[in-house]
């Protein structure tokens, strides 16, 4: 009480914010400053500008919510990925999700939302609108992403955003307002499924399903799985796919959709399976005081076969660094449709809020000499999706496969 009045006679400022907010605006901006691989170029966006600018609209603020947004406005002000705060994000950008998810995927088709690979019993049609969730419109949402985001971020964006709108507790039911194309808008229900996949922890990260799917397309070997995680269950899956595959496949196919990445050395570990030269390299990370090639030599089981990698907007960071640098090698033949563009390799440390800040601490490299960020990985055959296509099927697996079929038919051999 007598620092209050004191304060008031002197004419002097209350604090606004709890001094914990500054501890950890001042521990963002170093970590950047101190972290990102080159000085120069952060320079020239402004870092150092920035600092005064942001600290004293964190000072002001009048809750912890809004020092952390002030906190992201001044990252996002860099244009990077992998930079993240957690516990602050507006809801349109929201890419969290509840446990329970629906029994479909949703494609984003000129920012509109569209269901497809629907699964036995899901009551949906494939290539019907999502017009509505609980009856509140996609629409708006979609198209304010629009207005801050571009290209196949834009996309993926517009995609977690129908997902998490869509997710909930497993057995829930969440109705929906959907359109097929040339018929009547029909107002339906369907009930959330548990997650796919099996739980598993990594570092600061909450637990989260992993969920990895192999099978055979009459002479085609498949593996799809959703997170570059948990590498004593994906190893030896990959493995087996491959050793499955070996001598009898006449081509292979990795499905990297909606894959966002995960750990970086697995994209050197499973790239091996498929190349039979030594001492190959995907790409070089960059860092301020060094550099790492990221090596890929051949595992004890290779498939030498045709190669196949699928991918979308949502793939991003070490899903790209795969799939790209297996296109560089000249080993995999991309389908699909631009990858994410968000390939720069992170860290997460605790900030004094308590908060979790996930921040990049190298550029990547292509081995073609391409950074990747904010481009992404252009397929070698590009698959546009339309209504039509997604309810006849699956168009880029479709062309996967037609591809491999007009290859060669001698059955690959596993030798190294």
């Amino acid at each position: 009480m007598l620092r209050f009045v004191t304060m008031l006679l002197l004419g002097l400022p209350l604090a606004a914010i709890e001094p914990v907010w500054l501890l950890t605006f001042d521990k963002v901006w170093q970590l950047v400053q101190d972290k990102h691989w080159d000085p120069e170029e952060l320079e020239r966006n402004g870092w150092t500008r920035l600092k005064p600018e942001y600290r004293a609209k964190v000072e002001q603020a009048k809750s912890g919510a809004e020092a952390r947004a002030y906190i992201q406005e001044m990252i996002q002000r860099l244009k990077l990925s992998h930079f993240h705060i957690s516990g602050g994000e507006p809801v349109e950008e929201s890419a969290s999700f509840g446990e329970g998810r629906p029994p479909f995927d949703v494609a984003i088709i000129d920012g509109r939302a569209w269901i497809w690979h629907t699964e036995p019993g899901a009551g949906v049609a494939a290539g019907a609108e999502i017009l509505a969730v609980e009856d509140q419109p996609l629409a708006p949402g979609l198209q304010r992403l629009g207005k801050v985001r571009q290209g196949a971020m834009l996309l993926a964006r517009q995609r977690a955003q129908v997902l998490a709108k869509l997710s909930g507790d497993p057995g829930g039911r969440v109705d929906l307002t959907t359109q097929v194309p040339g018929s009547a808008p029909q107002k339906l229900t369907v009930t959330l499924l548990a997650p796919k996949g099996q739980l598993t922890r990594f570092g600061f990260l909450p637990p989260m399903p992993i969920s990895i799917e192999t099978k055979r397309i009459g002479d085609v070997g498949t593996i799809a799985f959703n997170l570059f995680l948990d590498p004593v269950r994906l190893s030896p899956a990959f493995e087996a796919a491959v050793k499955g595959c070996a001598t009898t496949c006449r081509g292979f196919i990795v499905d990297l959709r909606g894959n966002p990445g995960g750990i970086g050395i697995l994209a050197m570990g499973l790239a091996g399976f498929f190349v039979n030269q030594p001492d190959q390299f995907l790409g070089t990370m960059v860092r301020r005081d060094s550099k790492l090639k990221f090596t890929v030599n051949p595992r004890s089981v290779v498939f030498r076969g045709p190669l196949a990698i699928l991918i979308d907007s949502s793939t991003a960071s070490t899903a790209e660094i795969m799939a790209g640098g297996l296109q560089d090698l000249g080993r995999a033949r991309i389908f699909g449709s631009r990858s994410m563009g968000a390939a720069l390799p992170s860290v997460i440390e605790r900030l004094p809020s308590g908060d979790l800040f996930q921040y990049p601490v190298a550029n990547y490299i292509s081995r073609n000499g391409k950074a990747l960020e904010g481009e992404g990985v252009t397929p070698d055959q590009i698959v546009n999706l339309t209504p039509a296509s997604l309810a006849a099927g699956d168009p880029v697996l479709d062309a996967a496969l037609q591809w491999i079929h007009a290859q060669k038919s001698v059955l690959p051999s596993n030798r190294r």
